[in-house]
């Protein structure tokens, strides 16, 4: 069975940023915050994940005109592991953001990518809410978005901080668990800064902000942006 792990609630900020931006950035997270234990170096780490949405496309919708609260539903793995592939629900209120997840088998995700959510009808906790969800709402698989991520942490802070960089989306849905998805990059200025934090931003990140005059908050989310831009772009194998 298994209800999943819920992360509590935390606040988010995002800037959008360039690769000049990422070079400063870089350098200065390395001095002030430890590297995320699951990076490869400055490499980082590939995040590949699959959004479903409603058959009124009310996640969507709602991120575009900026309703709360508001909620979506995404299968996500890392690197090439497909044989665990997490199934989270995150929620968005005027304040917080939700998280929700639980580890799904491959077999799991195959069947619910073909529409078999019926096995998950016994189960709890996010399991079930997405089986629920799925038939009351009508909830369908929409995009899939790839990147590489490079994170940190800042120790004692509970403030951890990502970026995201080298952005692509897929219709490929059929594709989600194997190795030949097709994608359509974002335009290279799209990469992505994120903080997330419960209660306060250590005072040695705010200053790094500060110094970076150019950084403005930006409420971009990858998913709106692939199911509004996706199209304008070819195909990359």
């Amino acid at each position: 069975m298994g209800g999943g792990v819920d992360t509590g609630k935390r606040k988010e900020i995002k800037f959008v940023i360039d690769r000049f931006d990422i070079i400063y950035l870089l350098n200065r997270f390395n001095a002030t915050a430890s590297l995320d234990k699951n990076c490869n170096g400055l490499d980082g780490y590939n995040v590949t994940s699959l959004y479903f949405d409603t058959i009124t496309d009310t996640s969507y919708l709602d991120k575009l005109h900026g309703i709360v609260p508001r909620d979506k539903y995404r299968l996500r793995y890392y690197e090439d592991s497909k044989q665990r592939i997490a199934l989270e629900h995150k929620t968005t209120d005027e304040r917080y953001k939700y998280k929700q997840s639980v580890i799904l088998t491959r077999q799991e995700a195959s069947e619910i990518l073909r529409g078999n959510v019926g096995i998950l009808s016994t189960e709890t906790g996010v399991k079930h809410n997405f089986y629920i969800d799925y038939n009351s709402l009508g909830l369908r698989p929409r995009i899939i978005t790839r990147y590489n991520r490079i994170a940190w942490v800042y120790e004692g802070a509970n403030t951890r901080v990502t970026i995201d960089r080298d952005i692509a989306v897929s219709n490929d849905i059929g594709n989600f668990l194997s190795d030949t998805i097709k994608t359509k990059p974002l335009p290279r200025e799209h990469n992505i800064l994120e903080i997330k934090y419960t209660n306060f931003i250590p005072s040695i990140l705010l200053g790094i902000l500060r110094f970076k005059r150019n950084l403005y908050q930006d409420a971009f989310s990858k998913y709106e942006a692939g199911r509004s831009i996706g199209d304008a772009y070819e195909y990359r194998y």
